[in-house]
């Protein structure tokens, strides 16, 4: 939760810069093959502090697995108004957790979590996404985000926040899904929320669940 210091920050801009200025060096040169990973190492560069796992091959593309990241969670933490240490952060985190089993028991298919989405191609990236997890069955394609909301006086902002949030999410990767694709929005709660409260675009809906 620690603030990386500036020389990091430059150290890290620094790389970015060279992967990019390899990948163009080696398009201009017809090394396609080295352009390509040049690019991919780049892409990666953009989230190096949060990678723990990494694919690549030239037929089907790059694939990163990622660490959430702690913001995240500090997010929702400032969401509800609660101090920031580490025993709210390990509980969210278990609250997190408990949902996400509950909910892959529910619908069943395959989850994966830690997975970072990007609209756009580097430089150029348009729109980045992290969601809690992404849940695949066989007709949809699933993407789950969880909103804790401790008093009922943060429930408006929370749920409206996380609604826009979701809205561009369907907005950017709907045409690149290759099935349904939806949006859960999960309303992780002690005190009871009404879902149909709030209006949802297409392809986002809202859950209630009781903790």
């Amino acid at each position: 939760m620690k603030t990386a210091p500036p020389i990091k920050k430059l150290e890290k801009f620094a790389i970015e810069i060279i992967f990019l200025g390899f990948s163009i060096a080696f398009f201009y040169k017809s090394r396609y093959a080295q352009s390509f990973l040049s690019l991919c190492l780049f892409f990666l560069s953009l989230k190096l502090e949060n990678i723990s796992e990494f694919v690549i091959s030239i037929k089907d593309g790059f694939k990163a697995k990622y660490h959430i990241p702690d913001e995240k969670i500090e997010q929702d933490i400032k969401d509800n108004k609660k101090p920031l240490n580490k025993r709210t952060f390990i509980s969210l985190k278990q609250i997190e957790e408990t949902v996400l089993r509950d909910i892959q028991k529910r619908i069943g298919g395959k989850m994966k979590r830690q997975i970072n989405f990007v609209y756009g191609r580097p430089p150029n990236i348009e729109f980045a996404y992290t969601p809690d997890a992404v849940i695949q069955t066989k007709k949809e394609l699933i993407f789950v985000e969880i909103k804790y909301v401790s008093k009922p006086g943060f429930a408006d902002r929370i749920i409206q926040r996380g609604i826009e949030q979701l809205r561009t999410v369907v907005e950017k990767f709907t045409p690149m899904a290759g099935k349904k694709f939806i949006t859960k929005l999960i309303l992780a709660s002690n005190f009871y929320i009404d879902p149909g409260k709030y209006k949802a675009p297409k392809g986002v809906y809202l859950e209630f669940y009781k903790l």
